[in-house]
């Protein structure tokens, strides 16, 4: 330890750099200091000083146990070889193991590298010093490093099967079809030198098509009818969504600003009160369940153990929800459940979190919807008290006005002002 870097430290007396020292170990240190019982001859002394807070503060050395710190490390998972033979470098400073420390950390190498292609190929070597060891391991890392960096994932395009969604229609009735087919058989091509009409299909005197001037119900085009149009049929595979999904939600990511935890989420009906809260109480099948009004959540969230308890039936559902920080929430399903609030029936969606003590929250539509909450872009000043009233109230404050009687206050400018430095040593 030295207190000399200072100029005006490195001239100052023995007692001053006591002082100086104590001052700067702060008064956790002038603690202990206090606790020690000085000789005569010893107090004031700088070098006492050092030596006494080098034994306080230093931990016992033993040898033992930093040798067994050092035969016992192995290379972790992502420990690079430069940072596994740095920290048995330092280690083997404090093992005394004199001109044998290189030969020691070589050894450690081939002990605690973690590839077991690495440690053979260490083996083989008869004459391994610690700088060849070195340049193995080191050949091996730049090696993986260049594998995985042009080692590239299959770039084969992948062939996407098409899956059509099967819709289960109404039965035709054939038999009504063929009675139909038999009775009006249609137009039939007369003698003589009249043919089919491209228009309309039917055969008729030239100009007068009944298709003209109708629109195609097929391509909207003009002139024709819809079973003889031209147009080419596009092949449009229909997908249907199944009845079960829930179809509060689609693909789209809902934003919830906040799930919170609570353990009063589902309780008996009773007669309630809480209008200096932002929170609800809504009537869902005979029970009462607290729901929290969140203005920055765009959809309606509930637990799985609040929906379990109300009897609820979880379909499936896309939807996904977002926190702020850009967390997913997992998502069990969604429940859409008869609500009734200020004697009004409400049928609310709800997207279900298997988190079991979610809190149950309302969102910005619903909370619009249920009449919870309104914009209000107007700042009013009714709070602020006229001067008047101020002064009603103070009255003994305010109601005396005049000078002080027998009271002289005086003052003097001669005062000469004086300026001090603040203390860097203490002392």
């Amino acid at each position: 330890m030295s207190t000399s870097t200072s100029s005006s430290i490195g001239k100052s007396t023995e007692k001053e750099k006591c002082a100086a020292f104590l001052y700067m170990i702060g008064r956790n240190g002038r603690e202990i200091y206090n606790t020690w019982t000085t000789e005569e001859t010893d107090q004031d002394k700088i070098e006492v000083l050092f030596n006494k807070f080098d034994t306080f503060c230093k931990p016992k050395y033993n040898v033992t146990l930093e040798r067994y710190k050092f035969n016992t490390g192995i290379q972790q998972e992502h420990e690079t070889l430069d940072e596994f033979v740095t920290e048995h470098t330092r280690l083997a400073k404090q093992c005394k193991f004199e001109n044998l420390k290189e030969d020691m950390i070589r050894d450690r190498i081939v002990v605690g590298i973690r590839r077991p292609e690495v440690k053979d190929r260490l083996l083989r070597e008869a004459d391994l010093t610690f700088e060849k060891a070195m340049s193995i391991c080191r050949a091996d890392e730049e090696s993986r490093k260049g594998l995985n960096l042009i080692s590239t994932p299959d770039s084969a395009a992948k062939t996407h099967v098409p899956v059509h969604f099967i819709k289960k229609g109404p039965k035709k009735n054939h038999t009504t079809e063929r009675g139909q087919r038999g009775q009006n058989p249609g137009p039939r091509p007369e003698k003589g030198n009249k043919r089919r009409c491209p228009k309309c299909g039917l055969i008729h005197e030239p100009r007068k098509c009944p298709a003209y001037g109708k629109s195609c119900n097929k391509c909207h085009k003009m002139n024709h009818y819809a079973k003889i149009c031209r147009t080419v049929q596009k092949n449009v595979h229909e997908v249907n969504q199944p009845t079960e999904m829930f179809s509060y939600v689609n693909q789209d990511t809902f934003y919830v600003g906040a799930v919170h935890k609570t353990s009063e989420d589902v309780k008996p009906v009773h007669k309630h009160n809480q209008e200096n809260e932002w929170t609800v109480f809504l009537n869902i099948r005979g029970q009462t369940v607290k729901a929290k009004i969140d203005t920055g959540a765009q959809a309606n969230v509930m637990s799985k153990r609040t929906a379990n308890a109300i009897n609820a039936k979880i379909e499936p559902s896309t939807a996904r929800l977002t926190s702020y920080s850009g967390e997913q929430i997992p998502v069990a399903g969604g429940v859409n459940l008869p609500c009734f609030y200020n004697n009004t029936k409400h049928n609310i969606n709800f997207v279900v979190t298997p988190t079991e003590q979610a809190q149950t929250i309302l969102g910005l539509e619903t909370s619009r919807k249920l009449q919870l909450i309104q914009r209000v872009e107007e700042v009013n000043d009714d709070g602020i008290p006229d001067m008047s009233d101020i002064l009603a109230e103070f009255l003994d404050t305010f109601g005396e006005l005049g000078c002080l009687q027998d009271n002289i206050i005086s003052t003097s400018m001669r005062v000469s002002i004086q300026w001090s430095p603040h203390r860097d040593v203490y002392y």
